[in-house]
């Protein structure tokens, strides 16, 4: 009975930096709020690619124009119709967009592509998508990924893969064609 007891102290969830690059989104700035980041700031695509990519990445970030805390850097950064020209070192988020990565490619709606489709299967054992439903979601002119070998598919549209993951120099990237 003196060894049946086990106690376990568990730290609070990390709130993550989360850098926006953006012209503007207010439905996907809402959705990033609502997850409870701790600070979500925003640069236009200009302003990114005057940034050192090495000097985003937590802990090595300057305070260079956006608000923050110096020396903070971004966990994670979302990609909003913008695919930046170089790859980013830190963990990244692309909305109808993708990193300058050969192993991921995002390719546009075409006329052969019907206006709106559905979901039609995604991984629901993903650590990203566990308890995620996207049985209701309908997309209009979604596109479609082309990946490589390299990538994990986790939802496929009726034109073929929407969401992909790939892992490049222990950095993820994780595309959505919408």
């Amino acid at each position: 009975a003196s060894d049946n007891t086990v106690r376990l102290t568990l730290a609070p969830a990390r709130r993550l930096r989360v850098l926006m690059v953006t012209t503007g989104n207010a439905f996907l700035t809402k959705g990033i709020e609502s997850a409870g980041v701790r600070q979500l700031s925003f640069m236009t695509p200009e302003k990114f690619e005057d940034q050192d990519p090495l000097s985003l990445r937590r802990g090595g970030w300057e305070a260079a124009g956006t608000s923050g805390l110096a020396g903070e850097g971004f966990d994670v950064i979302v990609f909003d119709q913008y695919s930046p020209k170089t790859t980013p070192k830190v963990d990244s988020l692309y909305f109808a967009a993708a990193p300058p990565i050969d192993a991921i490619q995002r390719m546009a709606s075409d006329e052969s592509d019907t206006g709106s489709q559905r979901v039609l299967t995604w991984e629901r054992d993903h650590p990203l998508l566990r308890y995620v439903v996207l049985d209701d979601v309908i997309l209009s002119e979604p596109g479609r990924l082309v990946v490589s070998s390299q990538a994990t598919i986790m939802a496929t549209g009726q034109s073929g893969p929407i969401m992909a993951e790939v892992v490049e120099d222990g950095v993820r990237h994780v595309v959505a064609s919408f």
